[in-house]
């Protein structure tokens, strides 16, 4: 087979930022926005470290990046439902990377995060927008007014195998953070677990929620100290009783 044409897509190398959005009868909201913070790990760059739910005035670039989005939503023809957009900026300004008609992922464990610093979230929002015209209209078009600050924590792992333990001190430090909300952990005991390198190898996530945003920093950077030391212990092969337990999951 021979190729006769070949792509060439555009390498981006701003920072990317997440833009969430209701929109009832053309009115758009933005109910979110959050930063990514992704790293170099196991020779990866685009490893998920977390993201941090951002207030409209805490970066100069936001209020533009909205205004952008809001006219992608225009230019899409969206008037009512969620959108999730992520977009990367650049020194020309705001890129579009994706405007997704859906709610944003990660098994919605983002929702009480801005719930306790915003008093609503897309989950909310969307609800509003179709049985509460007046609840969606007195929503703010754009995040402010925190009553705290929050930060998602990604779990990650420097090693393949199938996990013997997951360390218990370091758990029990983690779930000791002054910040610390709530976890998802995608790993346990017998199940093999994979170098993290992108998204979906990552193991989990940490919520943190703090009304100073000085411990909350503290606090994420302590988080990924101790994950950073490992906490998975892992062998090569299970055992043919553990692995019929595992089977038995």
């Amino acid at each position: 087979m021979t190729n006769y044409s070949v792509l060439l897509q555009e390498y981006l190398r701003g920072d990317e930022y997440v833009v969430d959005t209701v929109s009832r009868s053309g009115v758009h909201k933005c109910v979110a926005i959050w930063k990514y913070d992704k790293r170099m790990f196991n020779g990866s760059p685009v490893v998920y470290f977390g993201m941090r739910l951002m207030p409209i005035d805490s970066e100069p670039i936001l209020k533009e990046m909205v205004s952008y989005i809001f006219g992608v939503l225009e230019a899409l023809g969206i008037r009512n439902g969620a959108i999730h957009s992520e977009v990367k900026m650049e020194d020309r300004g705001p890129v579009l990377i994706e405007a997704n008609c859906r709610l944003h992922g990660g098994e919605g464990t983002w929702a009480p995060m801005a719930e306790a610093c915003l008093g609503y979230s897309a989950v909310s929002a969307m609800i509003d927008s179709y049985l509460d015209p007046l609840a969606f209209a007195a929503l703010p078009s754009v995040p402010d007014a925190f009553a705290a600050h929050a930060k998602e924590a990604k779990i990650r792992s420097a090693v393949s195998g199938f996990v013997t333990e997951i360390d218990p001190a370091a758990l029990k430090e983690i779930r000791s953070l002054g910040s610390y909300q709530s976890e998802m952990i995608g790993i346990h005991v017998g199940s093999r677990v994979e170098k993290t390198v992108d998204l979906l190898t990552s193991c989990g996530n940490v919520n943190l929620v703090n009304a100073s945003e000085t411990a909350l920093e503290a606090d994420y950077a302590r988080f990924h100290e101790i994950v950073g030391k490992g906490i998975f212990k892992v062998r090569e092969k299970l055992s043919s009783d553990a692995q019929a337990e595992v089977d038995l999951v």
